[in-house]
């Protein structure tokens, strides 16, 4: 591509900069010059660098590998999915879906902490107390004095706290519809794997689906 007879001067096929180095493009080809000069003498010196084409396809393998490598280093260490819970309307005008969970009552407290483990083994999720599953209907809690709302919420965290492992770091607060309160349990996406009971779950549109072991690498 470049050739030199032996003649003096050797001329390169471009305008050249008399900077230490510099690349140039030519038919897909990069070439590095290195350039020195006096006043009556300059100095060139070619070499290939590579194609464009391989350097794009080294680039390529580089960010797959590179992606694989740092995908479990940025879960345990970077939290995604959900910043913040769902509001109240949003959710009674969507219905349950895989960030919200409908519950009556608490009474089937197995079942809500699954719920509350596959919310934080997936994107996290909103689960509300209060409203009936099917129907969307708020019919609220019996939380209308303090007192009553921290016997509600002391005894849901010290389940949280004494079934899941790693337990998540839940919030909850008393969104009110008309003279309903209902109770709203934000669950973040977690940075480790959580297990209820010892049994690992992921929300799956809007239930909560418990994992067989060949799946639980995978999250």
């Amino acid at each position: 591509m470049i050739a030199w007879s032996g003649d003096v001067p050797a001329l390169y096929p471009g305008e050249l900069s008399l900077r230490p180095w510099v690349l140039h493009l030519r038919e897909g080809t990069l070439w590095l010059a290195r350039a020195a000069a006096t006043e009556r003498l300059q100095a060139v010196s070619v070499g290939t660098v590579g194609s464009l084409y391989g350097f794009a396809l080294s680039a390529a393998i580089a960010f797959m590998f590179g992606t694989a490598g740092t995908y479990p280093i940025a879960r345990k260490f970077v939290t995604t999915g959900l910043l913040q819970p769902v509001s109240l309307e949003d959710a009674l005008t969507r219905g349950e879906s895989d960030v919200v969970e409908f519950k009556e009552q608490v009474k089937e407290r197995q079942q809500l902490l699954k719920d509350i483990t596959a919310f934080a083994n997936t994107r996290g999720g909103t689960v509300f107390i209060g409203i009936v599953d099917g129907t969307a209907e708020v019919v609220g809690i019996d939380a209308l004095t303090p007192e009553r709302r921290d016997a509600f919420e002391r005894g849901l965290r010290d389940s949280i706290r004494n079934s899941i492992q790693p337990s998540p770091d839940v919030m909850i607060d008393y969104p009110i519809r008309g003279t309903r309160t209902v109770a709203r349990i934000f669950v973040p996406a977690g940075r480790d794997l959580h297990s209820f009971e010892g049994r690992y779950y992921k929300r799956e549109g809007s239930q909560s689906r418990y994992l067989e072991d060949g799946e639980i690498g995978r999250l």
